[in-house]
């Protein structure tokens, strides 16, 4: 608004609407006692879905393949199926693999940890995901 104040919604709360997230190398928590500290979870999604507009991006990677795998499947799965669709570097809807996780990053500036990785010859996989035009429900919130 013209007075510097954020925008409100409905509620009164600001309307927040997120157009780009990233989540990078996330400690990836192999143990079973510690999978509950991972980053993404379908709490994590659902709220992302809620905020992001169509054609909106959610950007993964992870230089350990379970760990993006893992990121991955909450998206593909679940409510993540409802509202996002998974993108190659060509723009095409992908279906999973290991060449489809050989994207560029989208950011063009690498992490320290990327960097790190890369100068090892390590891979680093990589995944994105575009908001679709499913509307959110916010009854299940």
């Amino acid at each position: 608004s013209g007075d510097g104040d954020a925008d409100k919604d409905e509620d009164g709360g600001e309307d927040i609407q997120l157009a780009f997230v990233s989540i990078q190398f996330p400690d990836p928590h192999f143990k079973k006692g510690h999978m509950k500290r991972r980053v993404v979870t379908p709490a994590l999604v659902k709220t992302l879905a809620k905020y992001m507009n169509e054609g909106n991006v959610v950007f993964l990677q992870s230089d350990i393949k379970d760990a993006l795998e893992a990121m991955r499947d909450q998206f593909v799965e679940g409510v993540g199926l409802t509202y996002y669709d998974e993108w190659t570097s060509d723009g095409a809807t992908a279906t999973g693999g290991d060449e489809e996780y050989a994207m560029e990053n989208p950011l063009g500036i690498p992490t320290e940890r990327e960097v790190s990785v890369l100068k090892k010859g390590l891979p680093i996989y990589r995944t994105l995901f575009k908001r679709n035009k499913t509307p959110f429900d916010d009854s299940s919130m």
